[in-house]
């Protein structure tokens, strides 16, 4: 499912048709929460797993969650390893309105205070009629916002061993010149 948030006439459109899946116009751009509900309402399986348009996402990945599915209905959100270049971007620890990275993967450990970026997160469908994305965040927060929601009604959250994905996040592997590129690159058809 696509969920699109651009504000650019574009033909994502036509390329989601092309690939079987399905395309929704958000209209403008109403924010990720927005987005992220929009698409849950149209998923069907058991499992959701979502994805920012930057994240590569690797084979094990699929391998893992499936092997969670079938090993363990003793979670409700898993989080995977998710990196940009060196550094561990979620799990990561969250404390109000404070995150703080794990330097090292042995140091990740689930706890009251652990928590993730949406990227690669994957989510039990039956935890959306306990809780939503707060569509009153915009972009930021908004996945700790619903590990925390989701924490507060019982669920659980833990770490997806195993697979690693690939976040290529601007503030990290982007140059001015290189943010540019690559928008030129993916949004100029």
């Amino acid at each position: 499912i696509i969920c699109d948030n651009s504000v650019i006439p574009n033909k994502n459109d036509e390329y989601a048709k092309r690939f079987g899946l399905t395309y929704i116009d958000m209209d403008d751009n109403r924010g990720l929460s927005t987005a992220y509900n929009a698409g849950v309402l149209q998923a069907s399986g058991d499992v959701i797993c979502f994805f920012d348009d930057d994240t590569i996402v690797c084979d094990s990945y699929f391998k893992a969650v499936s092997d969670l599915y079938e090993d363990s209905d003793q979670w409700d959100i898993a989080l995977p390893l998710v990196k940009a270049g060196d550094i561990i971007l979620s799990p990561c620890k969250f404390r109000g309105f404070r995150v703080t990275v794990f330097t090292d993967t042995s140091q990740i450990v689930e706890f009251p205070y652990l928590s993730g970026i949406n990227s690669g997160m994957v989510v039990r469908h039956s935890v959306f009629s306990k809780v939503s994305y707060d569509e009153n965040l915009f972009l930021d927060f908004v996945d700790h916002k619903l590990i925390a929601d989701a924490r507060q009604t019982g669920l659980s959250v833990v770490f997806l061993r195993g697979p690693v994905l690939q976040q290529n996040f601007s503030l990290i592997t982007d140059t001015a010149d290189a943010a540019v590129s690559v928008i030129s690159e993916k949004f100029c058809w």
